[in-house]
């Protein structure tokens, strides 16, 4: 219910600021949340160990939480946020999740045996 109503406050907030979508800051938020889902599944599997579905559920978890986080530091310092903001977090987190998984596949994935020539 918190949650609910917090997401409300950020898009209520946000209703009367002009927010282009492809502004200047859309890049600066897919990037960083990107490389913050990328780090931390890395961080998952090479520190902790993790499952590849458990790391990519943690970097996942932290670049969505920073880019929330950021979203709602603007709400309180400056009385508004950006919900666009907040879609290019969410597509940036997506990319860097699974351009994290697939680099992981590629560079470790089991090659097969060399065939014996006859």
């Amino acid at each position: 219910m918190r949650l609910t109503a917090g997401f409300l406050a950020l898009t209520l907030a946000s209703a009367t600021i002009h927010d282009d979508w492809l502004g200047s800051d859309k890049p600066l938020h897919f990037s960083a949340t990107a490389g913050i889902a990328l780090a931390g599944y890395a961080g998952a599997r090479l520190v902790f160990k993790a499952e590849a579905p458990l790391a990519a559920g943690l970097g996942a978890l932290a670049a969505l939480t920073a880019g929330v986080a950021k979203e709602l530091l603007d709400l309180g310092r400056y009385g508004y946020s950006s919900p666009k903001d907040l879609a290019w977090d969410v597509l940036g987190t997506v990319t860097g999740t699974v351009l994290a998984v697939l680099v992981e596949r590629w560079l470790f994935a089991p090659r097969p045996a060399a065939q014996p020539a006859n």
